[in-house]
């Protein structure tokens, strides 16, 4: 039995914390080169490590992330980080996503950079609105797959619908225009376009609205089995 407390909290620290290898040690593991020229040890003191943010990958396995230090975007293709540094813009990238054609699609609080792959360069827009309809203008196929933190919705021929905050509205691209609902004109809910009729479809908790282009028509759904099942059935598709 240890008789002293402090020699047991220091085999304890030894058992989390092992002493840290040195950088020529590394040789000597399986795997290493005993043949390389020798390597310097790592040196005491603060390490510097280059962070990132909002990672997400494409469908040719290409990583891209912002890099927090110069609010640039980088791409991993499996070897190595590249940087595409963006044009000038006055707010900080916030976020990232991919879409269906392999865009990546670069967030802040107002503008939008759009990442061509293909022409290795920007698109700018100076927000989500200009961006959609540009690209819904060139692709009415337009997604993205996979889970968004904008929550966009795409009909699948040219129509968009999407939240937005500050003050909060529903944005509905129609394919040729844009139209709006603040929230003193519609309960906030979940959207997404109807599979079968096409029409943008809101859901509350228990309520389901549609818009047909013309008019929303809402049907409370509580005390109606039918409609609870269809909501769930939305809400799950």
């Amino acid at each position: 039995m240890v008789s002293r407390p402090w020699v047991l909290l220091l085999l304890v620290a030894l058992l989390i914390c092992p002493p840290r290898r040195a950088a020529s040690d590394l040789w000597s593991l399986p795997g290493g080169s005993p043949a390389a020229s020798p390597t310097p040890e790592i040196p005491d003191g603060p390490e510097v490590f280059s962070f990132y943010r909002a990672p997400v990958a494409d469908h040719q396995g290409r990583v891209h992330a912002i890099k927090s230090r110069v609010q640039e975007m980088e791409d991993w293709d499996g070897t190595r980080w590249e940087l595409h540094p963006c044009p000038a813009h006055p707010n900080a990238l916030t976020d990232l996503s991919v879409d269906n054609s392999g865009r990546v699609w670069g967030f802040t609080y107002e503008e939008v950079l759009i990442w061509e792959p293909s022409g290795k360069q920007w698109m700018p827009f100076t927000n989500l609105r200009v961006a959609l309809e540009t690209m819904l203008l060139r692709d009415r196929k337009l997604s993205f797959p996979g889970n968004h933190r904008w929550a966009i919705t795409f009909s699948g021929n040219g129509r968009a619908a999407y939240w937005s905050y500050g003050p909060e509205k529903l944005n509905y691209f129609d394919g040729k225009q844009w139209r709006e609902w603040r929230k003193e004109e519609l309960i906030h809910g979940w959207i997404k376009f109807d599979e079968t009729n096409g029409y943008l479809n809101l859901v509350t908790y228990d309520q389901l609205w549609s818009f047909d282009g013309q008019k929303w028509q809402t049907t409370h759904c509580r005390n109606s089995p039918d409609r609870s099942i269809e909501i769930r059935k939305l809400v799950t598709t």
